[in-house]
């Protein structure tokens, strides 16, 4: 069967991911960051919404995505660069400060619907479109059944920056080549307290599994956080 960029399925639990035995070398020169018109069109709209802290944690979850990706799951994931790298751009629009205040949504569901809207007002096929707004949709969806290859990826690269979840699959050369790309200072105190910013103005959100999960204190506490 023959799958629209991003949405092969995959296993939604990545202890169940057919990883290779060995990576490939890979460098940051082996991942490029897509262009097009509608990806500089999206950075220009994002980067001011964002800020430098969020501008830079979503570019390390696609290269840590994209890293493993490539190394360790190029047979078994379909890497489409474009519809990847557009879900790791807008994934957090609905958790900066603002934009918590506007809905009473979960912030990952609002801010698909942002995406999906924003890429479709902005010329995107329905299958890019969607297959942005799902990844971001389920990037913290952690229960079993099946996730689409963009969703696995998302939560691979965010995990791998927020907790350092998934290490044994990146060199450490690598992680500070993209560490020194997009430098995180103060990365996990911003993370952490916009999730729990989230949970306060929302008790019902889905940021609420974190929030009491064994991942929390991770968020400080790995060694990414403690090297800011």
């Amino acid at each position: 069967m023959t799958y629209a960029p991003g949405f092969r399925p995959v296993s939604r639990d990545p202890a169940d991911l057919p990883y290779a035995a060995a990576a490939f070398d890979i460098t940051l020169a082996d991942l490029p960051l897509p262009s097009s018109d509608l990806i500089e069109e999206a950075k220009q709209f994002l980067r001011p919404i964002l800020g430098e802290p969020v501008w830079n944690h979503s570019h390390r979850a696609f290269l840590f995505g994209s890293a493993i990706a490539k190394g360790k799951l190029s047979d078994h994931i379909d890497y489409d660069a474009e519809s990847f790298y557009l879900a790791c751009l807008f994934h957090d629009i609905g958790c900066v400060p603002e934009n918590i205040k506007k809905t009473k949504m979960s912030f990952e569901f609002w801010g698909g619907i942002q995406a999906r809207e924003w890429l479709f007002s902005h010329g995107a096929s329905n299958d890019l479109a969607d297959s942005v707004a799902e990844a971001i949709f389920r990037h913290t969806d952690f229960n079993s059944g099946k996730i689409s290859s963009n969703g696995q990826l998302i939560q691979l690269g965010t995990l791998f920056d927020n907790i350092h979840a998934h290490e044994e699959h990146i060199s450490k050369d690598l992680v500070e080549e993209i560490i020194k790309q997009y430098p995180r200072p103060g990365w996990a105190n911003c993370f952490a307290g916009a999730m729990q910013d989230e949970v306060d103005a929302k008790p019902w959100a889905h940021a609420t599994e974190l929030r009491e999960s064994e991942n929390w204190p991770k968020i400080t506490n790995n060694a990414l956080a403690k090297a800011e």
